[in-house]
């Protein structure tokens, strides 16, 4: 832009109102017009150096013109190019605002002073000039280029991309090609942060086909098709760009995420070390480096974080990062102080208020937890996970109805989401809506075996095009057939892959490519089919989820109750056996399920998605919470087999007063009941009443635990509390006639033979089909009670094993 100005008609240069006086005189006249034609030789000479590139003497005629005709406007301009080249932009900014005060209708001046003020980070001013420069001349291209590029700088980047394409369209004359394959370029890269990766594909494809060995373009298709999944065509791209420079960090850097997207580890840590050799100073790198140590299942991830925020420590995005890590190592201490520190730097950060409520929830501050997500879900209203999680804790503190209705929102938001409504599928089954949690459930199974096909899909085509980037280049025909080969290959792939899969979801599933989430899937299923009374489907699922995650203490459980339901005792107690030594071995929270998926092919995923997972499950389903409970149901089991003996110790152990608020409030009364199940079957009356005293104190509503007391107490020879007990029953199930006989035994023991009697005659009448109510008088007086059925036996009594 240092060529000639050009300006509307009928203007002559240095006609401003800082122009000298005309001069009266004849010989002031001449003078006036000796020292310009004086002026205009200096400026002509000025030209010529100017063009043959000696700046600093070009820069001196041009002084030596405006000392002569200080008021031309035009000599300002050419001197302020010189300073421009000279990398003078103080003098440079000084000379074109010169020109423009003395003609301020130019618009290459402004242009000109636009790009210094750029340079110089003056942004504002510099957009203010070139939105001049384009009001004077909107058909000048140069002119919306020099703007798209200030307002890139400025982050406007849907303005910054309809400059580049006025450029280009208004570059139709041949005479700025250069200009137009940069606007390409440069509008490639916005399209790709507008997230329109095809758009951007397409522009930096034109300035390949003008250059072909344009690196910078080579990295940024690269960079466009890893974002479109095509990450082993990236490869390519990114490995011609770092031959061509190799000296750019971002070449390696961008390869590792394409290794990385393809679960090449081993390949994507190499790219990183050599990005990092080349600018050990990046913060951003050590963060990359970071993410795919988390990926490939090293857990010195933490310290690559660490390292970035040591870099930059006022990023919140880092801050979070390592936040995150050290929550997935179950450090959550060291885990909410950095990411508190994150939201410190950015209080509207919604990502990090959301970490920190997950960070609240897995240390069971469930009210924290509450405030921090629900701060997120309102500063990211289009995200659902803020409405999971929050679902979660609501789950967890019994607020079943809150829960589904933000899993209501959920799933509006995202309908595709397996995670919403894998735990919507839970908040239902608790609400007693097991049909309609079974529907979620089987439609999640169905959406991950959509995603699965698609992974598969894309794995196999990625396989193909690394292969077939080995061989040798061939002619454009040969490169079409090769186009369509992995064409047809992938739709051959992901079609046989749905078909497989979704055989998985009608039950013949293959046990081939484990993967959790599916797991998940499965696991989910089975206890709302176990809640059906549906065992045999449950099971089924239980042995695929176990199959993934042997060590899974909750499918382990569920399938032992499974077991259990269906008589197969032994197998129940051998399945709560290794479900009680799996929790007890594993850590808990989302180090679990990070630790867990060591090894696996999917791993990336699944640790990517490992501040989630854990929210599929009730916080008792880990830790010491899970095993109380499971301890619980191995008593029961051992009841039902009758060793009485072995299951009341485990019960004795479990209710010891350090290891009672690990169970849950709900299961202690049942296990105060089964204990003294198993001493009254052992014949410890007093015992069992002891036991029987705190489960009736607990839950005075469930009747059968106060009918279980009265027969104790009838054993142990305590009548009078017995009749009381048997009253007790008999008020809130009035026709129970095996309560009624039983107190006829309590009344004959204290002499009350009058209400003995009625209570055997009522007994008949309630029951008159029942032989074992029928009495012989004539032998009552030798019998101190019939039991009728052993305790724990009676019709009313719940299911033990739950």
């Amino acid at each position: 832009m240092g060529g000639s100005p050009r300006r509307p008609s009928g203007r002559q240069p240095g006609s401003g109102s800082h122009a000298d006086a005309e001069p009266t005189t004849a010989d002031g006249r001449t003078e006036r017009r000796e020292k310009r034609q004086a002026a205009l030789a200096y400026n002509t000479n000025g030209l010529g150096h100017l063009k043959s590139g000696q700046y600093a003497k070009a820069a001196e005629l041009f002084t030596q013109a405006l000392a002569l005709h200080p008021d031309n406007a035009r000599y300002f301009f050419s001197r302020a190019n010189c300073y421009r080249n000279l990398a003078d932009n103080s003098r440079c900014v000084f000379d074109y605002s010169m020109a423009i005060r003395l003609d301020g209708d130019v618009a290459v001046y402004y242009a000109n002073r636009g790009t210094i003020y750029r340079k110089l980070g003056r942004l504002d001013e510099a957009q203010s000039d070139l939105n001049k420069a384009v009001s004077l001349d909107p058909q000048n291209p140069t002119f919306c280029f020099n703007r798209a590029l200030v307002r890139a700088d400025m982050g406007k980047v849907r303005a910054a991309a309809d400059d580049f394409t006025a450029a280009i369209s208004l570059s139709t004359d041949g005479q700025h090609t250069g200009q137009t394959t940069k606007a390409h370029f440069h509008r490639g890269v916005l399209q790709h942060q507008l997230g329109l990766f095809e758009e951007a594909a397409a522009d930096q494809r034109v300035v390949l086909r003008a250059d072909r060995n344009n690196a910078p373009s080579l990295n940024a298709l690269g960079m466009a098709l890893a974002a479109l999944g095509e990450s082993s065509e990236a490869l390519a791209l990114f490995d011609q760009a770092m031959r061509l420079d190799l000296r750019t960090p971002a070449y390696p850097a961008n390869r590792a995420n394409a290794f990385r997207a393809l679960a090449r580890f081993t390949e994507a840590l190499s790219d990183l070390a050599q990005a990092i050799s080349l600018s050990p100073s990046d913060a951003g790198l050590r963060a990359q480096l970071g993410e795919t140590k988390l990926d490939c299942g090293q857990f010195d991830a933490a310290a690559a974080y660490e390292h970035a925020v040591r870099l930059d420590d006022s990023n919140p995005t880092f801050r979070l990062a390592y936040g995150r890590s050290l929550y997935l190592l179950g450090d959550l201490a060291n885990a909410r102080a950095q990411v508190e520190a994150a939201i410190s730097v950015d209080p509207l950060f919604a990502k990090a208020h959301y970490q920190l409520g997950l960070v609240a929830y897995q240390g069971g501050r469930y009210a924290d937890a509450l405030v921090s997500l629900e701060r997120a879900a309102a500063l990211d209203p289009s995200s659902d996970a803020p409405l999971i999680a929050t679902a979660a804790v609501l789950l967890d503190t019994a607020k079943a109805a809150d829960a589904l209705a933000r899993l209501d929102r959920a799933v509006t938001l995202e309908q595709s989401s397996v995670r919403s409504r894998l735990l919507r599928g839970r908040a239902l089954l608790t609400l007693g809506q097991a049909e309609a949690a079974l529907d979620d459930l089987e439609l999640a199974i169905a959406i991950e075996a959509d995603e699965a096909a698609t992974r598969k899909a894309r794995s196999q085509h990625a396989e193909q095009a690394a292969l077939l980037a080995q061989g040798t280049a061939g002619t454009s025909a040969d490169e079409k057939r090769r186009r369509g080969v992995q064409a047809d290959a992938e739709s051959a792939a992901k079609d046989t892959a749905a078909k497989s899969d979704r055989e998985e979801a009608g039950g013949r599933r293959a046990r081939a490519d484990p993967d959790p989430l599916r797991a998940e899937c499965y696991g989910q299923r089975a206890l709302v089919l176990h809640a059906l009374g549906e065992n045999a489907r449950a099971l089924a699922d239980l042995d695929y989820a176990l199959d993934v995650s042997p060590d899974d203490a909750r499918w382990l459980e569920a399938r032992a109750l499974c077991h259990a339901r269906q008589a197969n005792l032994k197998s129940a107690e051998t399945d709560l056996d290794s479900a009680i030594a799996c929790a007890a071995a594993a850590p808990s929270g989302a180090t679990a399920r990070a630790v867990a998926a060591r090894g696996h092919a999917n791993i990336g995923a699944t640790i990517a998605s490992s501040d989630a997972s854990h929210l599929l499950a009730p916080s008792a389903a880990f830790g010491a919470h899970l095993i109380a409970r499971l301890r619980h149901q191995r008593a029961a089991v051992r009841f039902s087999r009758e060793s009485y003996k072995t299951s009341a110790a485990e019960l004795v152990e479990l209710l010891l007063a350090h290891n009672l608020p690990h169970l849950e409030c709900t299961r202690r009364p049942a296990a105060y009941f089964l204990l003294g199940l198993c001493h009254a079957r052992q014949g410890r009356h007093l015992a069992a009443v002891e036991c029987l005293n705190e489960a009736v104190a607990a839950r005075p509503d469930v009747t059968v635990y106060r009918h279980e007391r009265a027969k104790a107490l009838q054993l142990a020879h305590e009548h009078a509390a017995a009749v009381h007990d048997f009253s007790e029953v008999l008020r809130s199930q009035p026709g129970n006639a095996r309560a009624r006989f039983r107190r006829g035994f309590a009344h004959k023991a204290l002499g009350h033979f009058n209400q003995a009697a009625d209570d055997f005659e009522g007994a008949k009448l309630l029951a008159p089909r029942a032989p074992e109510l029928v009495l012989s008088y004539a032998r009552i007086h030798a019998i101190d009670t019939i039991e009728l059925c052993a305790p724990g036996d009676e019709p009313d009594t719940p299911p033990l094993i739950f």
